[in-house]
């Protein structure tokens, strides 16, 4: 596979391939330069939701009236990313603060995708000592577990 349809995939899978593309942009140690930079444009900003696809997010967590627990908060958001975007608000005590609100639906389509990546390294491992000694299930465990933090 080329670097360029490997991070098409990539973003085809969703936040949790682009994640993973984001986390293996690190690894020079595994990659070679061409891989690296494919894999690092998985790095760039990804174009937020309107706030009104968000608020739901907030209702859900904070409940209808979450806008009383703020001075101020800032609807366009100050990051956007595959996962989550970040706000600037400013609590009641006067304290300036970051909220950062995770996509509708990201958590449950994360464990799906989790499960089909492990699956996939599973029969990776089984079919290719090559591949076995990087220990993939072991590093899609670890990486699913910090990401669902």
């Amino acid at each position: 596979m080329r670097p360029k349809s490997m991070v098409a995939l990539l973003r085809d899978i969703g936040p949790i391939g682009v994640k993973l593309g984001q986390l293996l942009a690190t690894r020079g140690d595994v990659f070679s330069d061409e891989w690296i930079d494919a894999l690092a444009s998985l790095q760039d900003r990804v174009e937020p939701l309107p706030f009104d696809a968000i608020e739901p997010v907030l209702v859900a967590s904070w409940g209808e009236k979450w806008e009383e627990d703020f001075t101020a908060f800032e609807r366009d958001p100050m990051a956007s990313a595959s996962i989550a975007q970040t706000y600037t608000a400013t609590l009641l005590n006067s304290s300036d603060v970051i909220v950062k609100v995770r996509r509708s639906g990201t958590a449950a389509r994360l464990e799906a995708d989790m499960r089909i990546l492990v699956r996939l390294a599973k029969l990776s491992e089984r079919r290719s000592s090559d591949i076995a000694r990087y220990r993939p299930v072991e590093f899609l465990q670890t990486f699913g577990k910090n990401l669902a933090r």
